[in-house]
C-alpha cells in the first residue's frame, strides 16, 4: 500500500487477532479432547465420533457467518473486502489499463517533455496518488530523471468538457 496507514494497521491486529482465535479454539478443543480421551477409554472414542460429527458443522456455520457479515456489509472497511471489491468492479482493471498507457508514455524516448492526463479510476488500495501539475516539484524532478525525460506533470482539468 506505500504507507503504513491507520486502516492498514487496523486491519493486520484484526487478522491477527481472528488467527489467534482461531488457533485458541482449536487448541482448547484438542486439549479437551486429549483430557477426555485419557480418562476412559470408552469415552475417548465418544469424543473421536463427537468430533469426527460436529466439527465440520461448526466450522461451516463459523464460514456461514463471515460470508453473512460480508453480505450485510459489516466487513466493508477489511482490506480484504475493499481489495475484492476494486477487482469485481473493475476499478482495479481499469486503473491497470491507465497505468501501462503511462508508462507506454513514460518509455517512449521521441517524448522529452511530457504532460499526463490525471488518473480517472482510483481504484481503492492502489492508488495512492499522483504527480502534480508543477514540472518543478521534486518528485516530478525525480521521475522524469528516472525515464530520461526533461520535464513531467499531469494536466489537472478543471473543466471536464475541456480535452
Amino acid at each position: 500500500m506505500n504507507s503504513t496507514g491507520p486502516a492498514r494497521a487496523a486491519a493486520v491486529t484484526y487478522y491477527n487477532f481472528m488467527i489467534f482465535i482461531f488457533f485458541s479454539y482449536y487448541y482448547f478443543l484438542g486439549y479437551l479432547h486429549r483430557l477426555l480421551g485419557q480418562k476412559k477409554p470408552d469415552l475417548k472414542n465418544h469424543v473421536n465420533r463427537f468430533f469426527a460429527k460436529y466439527l465440520p458443522l461448526w466450522s461451516g456455520i463459523a464460514v456461514a457467518l463471515f460470508v453473512f457479515a460480508l453480505l450485510l456489509g459489516k466487513c466493508t472497511t477489511l482490506n480484504c473486502t475493499r481489495a475484492l471489491r476494486s477487482l469485481t468492479d473493475g476499478s482495479a482493471a481499469a486503473y491497470e489499463a491507465q497505468y501501462q498507457e503511462r508508462l507506454t508514455i513514460l518509455f517512449d524516448k521521441t517524448q522529452r517533455d511530457v504532460v499526463l492526463s490525471p488518473y480517472e479510476t482510483k481504484a481503492d488500495l492502489i492508488y495512492v496518488g499522483d504527480f502534480t501539475d508543477d514540472p518543478a516539484h521534486p518528485t516530478n524532478q525525480r521521475i522524469a530523471a528516472y525515464f530520461d525525460k526533461n520535464s513531467l506533470c499531469v494536466r489537472q482539468d478543471t473543466d471536464s468538457s475541456n480535452p
